[in-house]
């Protein structure tokens, strides 16, 4: 028994090794206009919901989980205003049209139970919070590439899932994710859909899936626009957004299931047997 001791301790070192790295893997999915998203069921370790249907000083209102510390709930305008305006804002903007700027729709159905705030008129939010340009000047009114949107979130020892949903809207954009010591990964969406609400501009809505992990981290999410624009309408005011983020501890791995099944198998041989193999031959 010591030495099936000694095997499962060693086996439990490299699981834990394995499933805790200080390091991130991202990647993202697009998702059908309409889709419904319980942000309280999908963070259960913390969410933040950017845009509610109104705004505040930020131009922006931020809802919060209830005791949740993980996600930063301010956002920072990114990019350079000269020759178009006197500075890079934010704005929310809705299907509904009750927005701080003009009515781009989020297309998301966003809900919670457990917010510092509640749902905006009692029922789903589709509210998505861009970037945008204080006091326009450029003829014929049109925005630069590089506008975006950042965030912060803080990283722990073990894994955890930051799931945070993007729009983008007649452009590519650059989707970035950098640990504070050093691991960075990147990607780019393309805008693909043509709503009915606005079937002459392109949009790009889905999930950005980050798993992070590093002590004393922490974990910056961007989102740029980028080169090419499309042929949409208001290809002039390319824009990237953010519309909310969650947290939770990731699904198990498939080194999880494996591990499980090692387990499971090493064990019903000692039940069977009461021996287990060992490295030099003896039982």
């Amino acid at each position: 028994m010591m030495k099936y001791a000694l095997l499962l301790t060693t086996f439990l070192g490299l699981f834990t090794a394995t499933t805790c790295p200080a390091a991130l893997v991202m990647s993202y999915t697009e998702l059908a206009q309409g889709s419904p998203i319980d942000l309280t069921g999908e963070g259960n370790i913390d969410w933040v919901k950017w845009g509610n249907s109104q705004t505040d000083a930020f131009g922006y209102a931020a809802v919060e989980k209830v005791g949740g510390s993980v996600i930063g709930p301010i956002l920072t305008p990114l990019g350079d205003a000269t020759g178009f305006g006197t500075a890079v804002g934010l704005a929310t903007f809705t299907s509904g049209g009750n927005s701080s700027s003009a009515s781009i729709p989020g297309t998301l159905e966003f809900s919670w139970s457990d917010g510092t705030v509640a749902m905006a008129g009692g029922s789903s939010v589709d509210a998505v919070v861009s970037e945008y340009i204080v006091g326009l000047t450029n003829p014929p009114n049109s925005y630069p590439i590089g506008l975006g949107v950042s965030f912060d979130a803080a990283a722990a020892a073990t894994t955890q899932r930051l799931r945070v949903y993007v729009q983008g809207f007649n452009s590519d954009a650059l989707l970035t994710a950098s640990l504070s010591g050093g691991e960075s990964s990147s990607l780019v969406i393309s805008p693909t859909g043509r709503p009915a609400f606005s079937p002459s501009n392109d949009f790009a809505i889905g999930v950005l899936d980050v798993d992070f992990s590093g002590v004393g981290q922490t974990l910056t999410i961007s989102a740029t626009t980028q080169d090419p624009r499309t042929t949409g309408a208001q290809k002039d005011f390319a824009n990237v957004g953010f519309m909310a983020a969650t947290v939770a501890v990731p699904e198990p791995s498939s080194f999880l299931h494996l591990g499980v099944a090692f387990a499971a198998l090493t064990l019903g041989y000692i039940q069977r047997t009461g021996k287990i193999r060992v490295t030099d031959g003896r039982a």
